[in-house]
């Protein structure tokens, strides 16, 4: 029973770790487009 138990934790902590890891990437690339983006506009605005 410990066993399975250990199984179903690990498990739930995997799906836990992905789903936030998968939430910040999107955050992540979110916000270095932004970036990109605010430094595109800035260059056009300085030309």
């Amino acid at each position: 029973m410990l066993g399975f138990k250990t199984q179903v934790l690990l498990h739930h902590w995997g799906m836990g770790v992905e789903g936030f890891a998968s939430a910040h990437g999107v955050m992540i690339s979110i916000s270095l487009n932004f970036k990109w983006l605010v430094m595109f506009l800035v260059l056009i605005i300085a030309h």
